[in-house]
């Protein structure tokens, strides 16, 4: 299913800006612009462990392939709109507590949404800041060994960073993020699913391609290890 979801991915790259999330945070202060549509398209996969109250933490894997739309509602302030596929793997490591001896969901894909904002409260001529929310929800399901295997997902994130427009042909941003995961897991054991540590930093470049478009490839870390890339237009 992983490379369905990069076949996928890629179409949308090739594909945005005709169209004109792990979910990236992205550039926190993307836009500048109002009431002007924009979208950005991204693949990427995360790796999370995840505490269930047991010994062990579980291991978790989520690739996503998302289409996020943005309307700037004034030059400091967005709302967004995230939609698209996600894969999503748990206890494929050596902790399967929850899963049931030798019982792991892989491969469960299924469809996702959330949305967002985001608020810029500092622009100057050499570094910009913002802070945003976003959410992505998602139900995945599948059988293993007799089992029915499911989770419902639900995410939470709070988020600050700053970008650094001093490059011609390079834009950096990193920022901190506090997230809230809120998953039901269902099986042999069913057991409520959180973050084992909801703190973590995001650092990306945003690269301009021409007038309308830019390229962007981000990396998350300590809640976290993430890595996504996207194709952002604006019009």
């Amino acid at each position: 299913m992983r490379v369905v979801l990069a076949a996928i991915g890629l179409v949308c790259l090739v594909l945005s800006p005709a169209a004109a999330h792990a979910q990236a945070i992205g550039n926190p202060v993307f836009s500048s612009y109002d009431f002007v549509l924009q979208a950005t398209v991204e693949y990427g996969s995360s790796d999370r462990d995840l505490d269930a109250g047991r010994k062990d933490a579980e291991e978790s894997q989520l690739d996503t392939a998302l289409l996020k739309v943005v309307l700037g509602l004034h030059p400091r302030f967005d709302i967004y709109l995230t939609v698209g596929l996600v894969n999503f793997d748990l206890c494929t490591g050596d902790a399967q507590e929850i899963c049931g001896q030798d019982g792991e969901l892989s491969g469960a894909s299924d469809f996702a949404y959330g949305g967002g904002a985001r608020w810029t409260f500092w622009d100057s001529e050499h570094i910009e800041a913002a802070i945003g929310v976003s959410t992505l929800l998602f139900s995945v399901s599948d059988q293993v060994q007799n089992s029915d295997l499911s989770v419902d997902w639900w995410e939470y994130e709070v988020y600050a960073g700053a970008s650094f427009p001093v490059f011609q042909h390079a834009t950096p941003y990193l920022g901190v993020s506090y997230s809230v995961v809120d998953a039901q897991f269902d099986g042999p054991n069913s057991v409520d699913l959180e973050a084992d540590d909801p703190f973590g930093v995001f650092v990306g470049v945003d690269v301009p391609l021409g007038n309308y478009f830019s390229l962007t490839a981000e990396g998350r870390f300590i809640d976290q290890t993430a890595w996504s890339v996207g194709v952002n237009a604006r019009y």
